[in-house]
């Protein structure tokens, strides 16, 4: 697991720069002051386009889930969307009520995020179907 650890973070830094880049740009440059959250949605499906080629590949790949198929793309995006609802929280309570910087909303989302994802993916999205092993009524394998 702690190889899945060290796989998933330099990929999700790749993300997260991916991420804070086009979110930046976006806030920054593209869209007006009132209007952050709608710059989490651009840099959230560029970067989970990214980090499901590679996650499926080097992270997980070897996790005996079947990284291509409809089932676990489904998942994975479910588990994209819970972090891109995190993402929007975070961004509005930071940027709305609070009227903090536009940066600011980067670091719980960089924080937080990848844990809840990371913990998705790994007992959900890529686990390996379960092997049953029978036994005996005495606990011996049969």
């Amino acid at each position: 697991m702690w190889g899945q650890i060290v796989r998933f973070g330099v990929i999700g830094g790749l993300c997260a720069t991916i991420y804070s880049s086009v979110y930046l740009t976006y806030v920054l440059i593209i869209l007006p002051v009132s209007l952050n959250v709608a710059a989490v949605l651009p840099a959230f499906l560029l970067s989970v386009y990214v980090g499901y080629h590679l996650q499926s590949r080097v992270t997980f790949g070897d996790a005996g889930a079947a990284p291509f198929g409809l089932r676990t793309r489904a998942k994975f995006v479910l588990t994209h969307v819970v972090g891109l609802l995190i993402n929007c929280a975070i961004t509005w309570i930071i940027t709305g009520p609070l009227q903090g910087p536009d940066w600011v909303p980067l670091v719980p989302s960089l924080l937080i995020t990848p844990t809840v994802t990371f913990a998705l993916q790994r007992w959900w999205v890529f686990r390996a179907p379960h092997q049953v092993e029978m036994r005996s009524v005495a606990g011996a394998p049969l």
